[in-house]
C-alpha cells in the first residue's frame, strides 16, 4: 500500500511538472511575439512620426521667418520657438544662420528651403554669403533653395536704399538662389502681419509648385 502511494504521487508530481512546464515554454513564445510586434508597431510609428514632423519646405532665418512662413501654405518654420534648432530667431545676421545651418542634422527629406536675412547685417554684400549657401547645400542636400528680400527703412536700416538691398541679393541669385521678386520692402515696423507678406506667400507658393 505504500509503494503504491509514493508511485501515485510520483506520478501526480510528474504531471503537474510537465503541466507548467508546457506553459512556461507557451507563455515564452507568447510574450515573444507580442515584443517582435510591439517593436514592429513602434518603429512604423517613428517612421510615421518623423514624416508628420519634417515639413519637406521650410522657412528659416531672422523674425521675418514666421510671417512668412504663416502667409504660405507650403514652407513652414520648423518650430514655434525661436532657437539654433529650428533655425530662426530674431535679430541674428547671417553668420549666426550659417552656424546653426552647419550644426543641423543633415536631412535629405527637405526638398525646399526659403531664406529670410540680411536685414540684421544691414544687406552687408561682404557677409559670407557663399559659405552660408555651402552649409545649406551639405544640411539640405537634396534641396532648392530661395531667399526672401527683406525690409528697410527702420531701426539701424532706416537710411538703406532698395538699391543697396538689390545688390545683396544679386550675390544669392549669381550663386544659384531663387530671389522672391517681391520684397518686404520699406516699411516703420516689419514684425507685424503686414499685407505684402501674402504677396511674398503667393509667390513662394508659385515657385515651388
Amino acid at each position: 500500500m505504500e509503494v503504491t502511494s509514493i508511485n501515485s504521487n510520483n506520478k501526480l508530481i510528474l504531471g503537474l511538472l510537465s503541466a507548467v512546464s508546457i506553459l512556461l515554454i507557451v507563455r515564452y513564445f507568447h510574450n515573444k511575439s507580442k515584443t517582435n510586434s510591439e517593436n514592429i508597431s513602434d518603429n512604423i510609428n517613428e517612421s510615421e512620426t518623423e514624416n508628420i514632423l519634417s515639413p519637406k519646405s521650410i522657412v528659416i532665418g531672422d523674425s521675418q521667418s514666421i510671417f512668412i512662413s504663416n502667409n504660405n501654405s507650403i514652407a513652414k518654420i520648423i518650430g514655434t520657438e525661436e532657437t539654433e534648432k529650428n533655425l530662426w530667431k530674431s535679430g541674428i545676421d547671417l553668420n549666426w544662420l550659417e552656424k546653426a545651418v552647419e550644426k543641423y542634422p543633415i536631412s535629405e527629406n527637405v526638398k525646399n528651403v526659403v531664406v529670410s536675412i540680411g536685414a540684421n547685417g544691414g544687406y552687408n554684400p561682404k557677409e559670407n554669403i557663399a559659405g552660408l549657401l555651402t552649409s545649406l547645400k551639405r544640411t539640405f542636400p537634396n534641396s532648392k533653395f530661395y531667399v526672401v528680400k527683406g525690409s528697410w527703412g527702420w531701426g539701424n536700416i532706416k537710411s538703406v536704399t532698395e538699391s543697396r538691398v538689390n545688390t545683396y541679393y544679386d550675390i544669392f541669385k549669381k550663386l544659384g538662389v531663387t530671389v522672391i521678386l517681391t520684397p518686404i520692402g520699406k516699411t516703420s515696423n516689419p514684425h507685424t502681419n503686414l499685407p505684402v507678406y501674402k504677396v511674398i506667400g503667393k509667390e513662394i507658393e508659385k515657385a515651388i509648385n
